[in-house]
């Protein structure tokens, strides 16, 4: 389930830090079939559809009352801690959400 969470997190994530990873972004778009960094979070969901990993989560159980607690985790996860971008409670939470 973590690694299907983290695969269905990375397009809204993506999105979060491409203002701080443009030149990276835009190193990987080509490989995506992207033309530059604004295109990568769309390339990686359309991958993630053709690969079977575009789910929403509540279909794995994911709910209202278990999301605030799973934006916490992620919050608190060393790899959102070594983020470019430090997120908020609440961006986390929204994100978190709109996965649901």
């Amino acid at each position: 389930m973590h690694g299907l969470a983290c695969a269905v997190a990375l397009p809204p994530v993506l999105a979060v830090n491409r203002a701080v990873r443009e030149a990276e972004l835009a190193g990987v778009a080509p490989a995506l079939g992207a033309t530059g960094a604004d295109e990568v979070a769309d390339a990686v969901q359309a991958l993630s559809a053709e690969v079977g990993t575009a789910v929403p989560l509540a279909a794995r159980g994911l709910t209202a009352q278990v999301a605030g607690a799973v934006a916490r985790d992620a919050l608190a996860d060393v790899v959102t801690l070594n983020a470019p971008v430090l997120p908020s409670l609440a961006e986390v939470e929204s994100i978190v959400q709109a996965l649901a």
